[in-house]
């Protein structure tokens, strides 16, 4: 699982989580994220009554959620690891979310990573995948790395290692093992303040 050069916090929830939860999750009660960063998906969890687990590679991110939930009063299982390698028995779990985490390792990891998602969800478990970004998006093809034009782009993406983009047709073949119940490839055009196309997939899957 690659880890962040830097760290940037995030404090509140992602609006597709919450609706993609209440849609094919709301009544799972064990959660897992993988990549579960600076806490803000964990806090979200926990205060909707999950049982809540997280797993972040770095330590810095971890002690942030930590103080996250704890301003909050609210409790979260978070444990220093690789998704590659989850310290959960089989079966553990009946929600499993990613947001952002499978796109930021070679496509080997992801493999790895997506089978260690299966043994550890229950039968019928849901897997939520939030923002897979996709071969459309403009810097998989557009971005000239040594321009100087949309420098957030550096802030954002070349913090990670490792920078996976994907397609319906590879997703479909790493799911294979899980019945996908919803996709949606979304492309966006953004026209201010400069011109540029964003792409990237949601999934539900069941494991079957």
């Amino acid at each position: 699982m690659s880890k962040a050069k830097e760290i940037k916090p995030v404090k509140y929830v992602f609006s597709d989580v919450v609706s993609l939860v209440k849609t094919y999750a709301n009544d799972k009660k064990i959660v897992l994220e993988i990549g579960s960063g600076t806490g803000n998906n964990l806090a979200f969890f926990a205060e909707n009554g999950f049982n809540t687990h997280g797993i972040e590679i770095d330590q810095r991110a971890i002690d942030f959620a930590h103080d996250l939930l704890k301003g909050k009063n609210l409790k979260a299982d978070i444990r220093l690891g690789d998704a590659t390698k989850l310290p959960y028995g089989d079966g553990s779990f009946d929600l499993v979310l990613d947001r952002a985490c499978l796109q930021h390792n070679k496509l080997d990891k992801i493999v790895q990573i997506i089978k260690e998602v299966e043994r550890v969800l229950a039968k019928e478990g849901i897997f939520i995948i939030v923002n897979f970004i996709s071969k459309d998006d403009f810097s998989a093809k557009d971005f000239d790395h040594n321009s100087k034009s949309l420098a957030w782009w550096k802030s954002s993406y070349q913090i990670y290692d490792d920078i996976h983009y994907t397609s319906e047709e590879e997703l479909r073949s790493l799911l294979k093992n899980f019945e996908i119940i919803y996709m949606e490839h979304i492309r966006t055009e953004v026209l201010i303040p400069q011109r540029y196309d964003k792409g990237s997939y949601i999934l539900v899957a069941k494991k079957l």
